[in-house]
């Protein structure tokens, strides 16, 4: 069992038919604008179920809530080696517009 401290899951549930999941989840309105990459990688990086498509529109900032969900959960995986994990990020940087730098500077290193 993964348990997140910052990104948080919606309520879902998934059914299965033949080779074919479906997954229904609580919808949340919110944006892409108020990321906050560094937690966000934070608390992905440490684990090894995590989402393997670290990109600004897979997390939502609830407007609600201000809590940050993550949105693709068919993204969720195993990934056991970290170093595969940091790769995955380092890959997907390119795509968040805000902190970049900071992320650049104090976490990839």
């Amino acid at each position: 069992l993964t348990k997140f401290d910052f990104v948080c899951i919606p309520e879902f549930e998934f059914s299965r038919h033949k080779n074919t999941v479906t997954i229904e989840s609580q919808f949340c309105k919110g944006n892409h604008e108020d990321l906050d990459v560094v937690k966000i990688y934070n608390d992905l990086i440490s684990k090894e179920w995590t989402f393997e498509d670290p990109t600004p529109d897979n997390f939502i900032v609830c407007d609600r809530s201000a809590q940050t969900y993550a949105v693709d959960l068919d993204s969720f995986t195993y990934l056991p080696n970290i170093e595969d994990r940091q790769r995955i990020w380092e890959q997907k940087i390119g795509e968040w517009h805000k902190s970049v730098e900071y992320y650049d500077k104090n976490i990839l290193k």
